[in-house]
């Protein structure tokens, strides 16, 4: 019966871990899209002139970076699970290999 116990203690921490993992991601999607498009926002009503190029570059500039950090959250917990350290010779957005 010990090692019921334990194995559900595991199964609790792997779901839990994979839960973290979900939150992480949505956030590092969310945070960089919605900062820089208020910030776009901010600066057409500041400094543009009835075009919203602000907002504009906002977005893709926001995207990008969700993408990427969102890339690296997944390629860090990836290289983590498979015991692999940095020199995985992995490559992805940012790192100049494509």
């Amino acid at each position: 019966m010990r090692e019921t116990s334990e194995h559900r203690g595991s199964a609790m921490a792997s779901v839990l871990r994979a839960l973290s993992l979900i939150a992480q991601i949505g956030l590092s999607v969310l945070c960089p899209i919605l900062l820089l498009i208020l910030l776009g926002v901010w600066l057409d009503g500041k400094f543009g002139n009835g075009h919203h190029w602000f907002l504009f570059a906002g977005i893709l500039i926001g995207i990008y970076s969700a993408y990427r950090g969102t890339w690296l959250l997944i390629r860090k917990n990836f290289l983590k699970e498979d015991g692999q350290g940095k020199d995985a010779g992995e490559t992805g957005p940012g790192d100049g290999n494509g």
